[in-house]
């Protein structure tokens, strides 16, 4: 059952810690735990880890709500105007249409599960981020596109 995730979609694979496809998002690591193509356009799930004082700029979603578990770290939180932090098994769901940022503080990384439904716009534009990071073209103004044409506009600054 320990098939990548790159399998025929809706086949059933189990992932050991590490293993899955890693892409370089503006300075966080994020590992695709499953897909659109592995769950047929049913959900992104991530785990994301971030250094400190990293995170996105104020953004919404225009095609999917997005669910946060903190699993290591501390992360500061806006949603809809409202701010809170989150240490270890904390969570937050911010609905799509939300205005929403985060942001890792304390002196380590944050590493936080999250997961889109469905799985729409995010993923397309972490690959393409990922793809531009590595060819040395990841300009913020081409970001800014990348993530806007994939139906997550960024609306402001990070926290």
């Amino acid at each position: 059952m320990n098939e990548p995730p790159t399998a025929a979609a809706n086949r059933s694979y189990a992932l050991a810690p590490g293993e899955g496809e890693h892409l370089d998002v503006v300075g966080s690591t994020v590992r695709v735990l499953a897909g659109s193509r592995e769950s047929r356009g049913g959900v992104f799930l991530f785990e994301l880890t971030a250094p400190p004082d990293n995170g996105p700029p104020l953004h919404t979603h225009r095609d999917e709500d997005e669910l946060f578990f903190l699993i290591e770290g501390l992360a500061r939180f806006v949603v809809d105007g409202t701010e809170f932090t989150l240490g270890p098994g904390g969570f937050a769901y911010a609905a799509r249409g939300s205005v929403h940022t985060w942001k890792a503080i304390g002196p380590s990384h944050a590493r936080i599960l999250i997961l889109c439904t469905p799985a729409a716009g995010l993923e397309h534009a972490f690959r393409e981020t990922d793809a531009l990071t590595r060819a040395g073209q990841a300009s913020p103004h081409r970001l800014t596109s990348v993530f806007e044409s994939r139906g997550v506009p960024l609306v402001g600054p990070p926290l």
